[in-house]
């Protein structure tokens, strides 16, 4: 009898000290594959935090040659407008300097007929 008990309580050690193992193995097989879907889970995020930064700084550079040629087209639009009044100023004070020489070439003939 003492035997039975000797070998019953070796068994349940035994037994006690396997199920422990295999209990820590499926522990760190869950560990295992929880990393492993948390590593897949973050690279899945940095690509598409790079992706994101990638296409901002893509938008950044083609609202830059927008704005670049929006600048460009304002400037000759302005440009355009500084030579129209230029030459309408010009026009006027051409035509001023045309009626004064009339009327000097006017009164140089009134004094030629005298």
């Amino acid at each position: 009898h003492v035997q039975f008990m000797r070998e019953t309580r070796a068994s349940i050690a035994i037994q006690r000290h396997v199920r422990g193992w295999v209990q820590r193995t499926k522990y760190e097989r869950l560990l295992v594959t929880a990393r492993f879907v948390q590593c897949v889970y973050r690279g899945a995020e940095a690509r598409k935090r790079f992706l994101e930064v990638k296409y901002d700084v893509k938008a950044r550079i083609i609202q830059k040659h927008i704005r670049g040629w929006l600048a460009r087209c304002a400037y000759k639009q302005h440009v355009a407008n500084i030579v129209k009044i230029q030459s309408c100023v010009r026009r006027h004070l051409a035509k001023k300097q045309l009626k004064a020489l009339k009327v000097e070439a006017r009164s140089i003939g009134h004094f030629k007929k005298m």
